[in-house]
């Protein structure tokens, strides 16, 4: 089998840039979570209150960008890290 050897070859390579791919999205998930996060704190919420925040605006705008395009279901929704990366920041 001659492309046995090339999809051997692929599958990690793909699989590293969906990883960098999550990384990343995992990574403008925390910075906006902490930007939400640090408003609630400037406005003086409570510790609920500034952790709702943080999970609206980390996970608001990821969840805008995949109805928008057509994702179903939204990455916020499919994978349990997102819900934790805002709760963390």
């Amino acid at each position: 089998m001659p492309g046995y050897g090339l999809a051997v070859m692929v599958t990690p390579i793909l699989m590293e840039v969906h990883l960098l791919q999550i990384s990343l999205d995992l990574a403008g998930t925390f910075v906006f979570a902490l930007s939400g996060a640090l408003v609630g704190v400037r406005k003086q919420l409570d510790v609920l209150g500034v952790l709702v925040l943080a999970a609206i605006t980390g996970l608001g705008g990821g969840m805008m960008r995949d109805v928008l395009i057509g994702a179903a279901p939204p990455a916020t929704l499919a994978d349990w890290r997102y819900l934790l990366v805002p709760m963390l920041a």
